[in-house]
């Protein structure tokens, strides 16, 4: 029993040093399902989001807010493939990465540093080019030694292209305990979600 209580806290001592790749002091997180047969288009549903925003933003003592489809630390979630272009080769591929929907402030509101370029902002409408933010483990095995930024990648051999417009940290989205799969970002406006968590940075 000693030995194995030892054992638990040398393990819990060990999970505080990890950086789980964003800053959760401050922030509060709340689960939104989107009602489809209210919202019925993407349009609704981004708009929907936007107002939600907008509202928690102005509210004593909010630093910042943001959505994503994903809650930090929640589990693991599906897979996918992404396709990108590297300079004069063929098109590469990446396997088992994770697909995030996200705001423009969700970087802020959940601490994830923004590394390279810019995050989304609300210019990049549905009728804006698409873009896309990856992690650094994307940019390290897409484009070894090359800069990320406007490069292009796609998530299936017949969709449209996304630029991308920026580079953040790696986070650590399953557990703290394994090293996590590789991240691409989509922007909410132009991929909406309804099953979004909302984040909120707050002071005090």
């Amino acid at each position: 029993l000693v030995t194995g209580a030892g054992l638990l806290i040398r393990t819990f001592a060990a999970l505080k040093e990890v950086n789980p790749g964003f800053r959760p002091q401050g922030v509060l997180s709340l689960r939104l399902a989107i009602p489809r047969n209210k919202y019925g288009s993407d349009e609704k549903v981004a708009a929907f989001c936007q107002r939600i925003l907008e509202q928690v933003r102005a509210l004593p003592g909010v630093d910042a807010a943001g959505m994503s489809n994903r809650i930090l630390l929640g589990g693991p979630s599906g897979m996918s493939s992404v396709f990108f272009e590297r300079a004069n080769q063929e098109p590469g591929t990446l396997d088992a990465t994770d697909d995030t929907t996200a705001t423009p402030d969700y970087f802020s509101a959940a601490g994830i540093p923004v590394l390279q370029g810019r995050p989304f902002t609300e210019q990049d409408t549905m009728t804006a080019p698409l873009v896309v933010v990856v992690d650094q483990q994307v940019a390290r095995r897409a484009w070894p030694g090359e800069n990320p930024i406007g490069k292009r990648m796609r998530s299936s051999p017949n969709s449209a292209w996304a630029e991308v417009v920026g580079v953040v940290g790696h986070v650590r989205h399953e557990s703290l305990e394994s090293g996590q799969r590789m991240q691409i970002y989509w922007n909410y406006l132009q991929r909406a979600r309804d099953r979004m968590v909302l984040m909120v940075r707050t002071s005090g």
